[in-house]
């Protein structure tokens, strides 16, 4: 028999919520991410989205970003169970960092996720909307979910995901909006602010 546990999908943003990443600006001599681009000749103004996310390739391979596995990962998803990630990455990149992360000797993350959700499945576009949660929320509950916990160290996704959820009343949900250095808060009765994925896991095995 399931439990209720069991039946629920937790929606994962990538970059700052479960892996860190931070640029190395005496590797690369560059101040940014942005500066990168520039340098090998496109315009900000006008390069398209995933030509813009499909540069970091070299950065994450070369190691001339500093990429980790952030505290608490394999704990949380271990018992999280149904975990799926939606980013405004390129599907490719779980898998860069994935390669990076087993030659330093880290477990491979690929595992842990049943399906990867990108921004680039709706166009070519590296932006969260409300209207691309909602069909995701659609999906999961034709899967059989009843409920959907989502995170994400945007506040602005955050209100996109809230606003997809309310549009879709017979399926639970709560929301967690992941932000470094904070103290832990309820925001409302499903809306969570939360310092780091233990306080996170602490808060829904309370749930259960």
């Amino acid at each position: 028999m399931e439990t209720n546990k069991s039946k629920t999908l937790y929606l994962w943003d990538l970059a700052d919520t479960l892996f860190g990443e931070r640029w190395d600006v005496e590797k690369t001599g560059l101040a940014d991410y942005d500066a990168y681009i520039e340098s090998l000749g496109y315009n900000l103004k006008t390069i398209d989205a995933k030509t813009y996310e499909e540069n970091y390739e070299r950065l994450f391979k070369d190691g001339l970003m500093e990429l980790s596995i952030l505290p608490g990962f394999i704990q949380t998803l271990s018992w999280t169970k149904h975990n799926a990630a939606f980013t405004t990455g390129t599907p490719e990149q779980i898998g860069w960092r994935a390669e990076v992360f087993l030659k330093k000797g880290l477990p491979d993350i690929r595992p842990f996720f049943e399906n990867i959700y990108t921004t680039f499945d709706y166009g070519n576009t590296n932006q969260k909307t409300t209207a691309m949660l909602l069909d995701i929320l659609n999906k999961v509950r034709t899967d059989g979910y009843e409920a959907v916990v989502y995170s994400d160290n945007k506040l602005q996704n955050c209100i996109e995901f809230k606003n997809a959820a309310g549009q879709i009343p017979k399926i639970n949900h709560r929301l967690y909006h992941i932000k470094a250095g904070s103290q832990f808060k309820q925001i409302d009765s499903n809306f969570f602010e939360a310092p780091d994925l233990l306080e996170l896991l602490r808060n829904e095995q309370n749930q259960v």
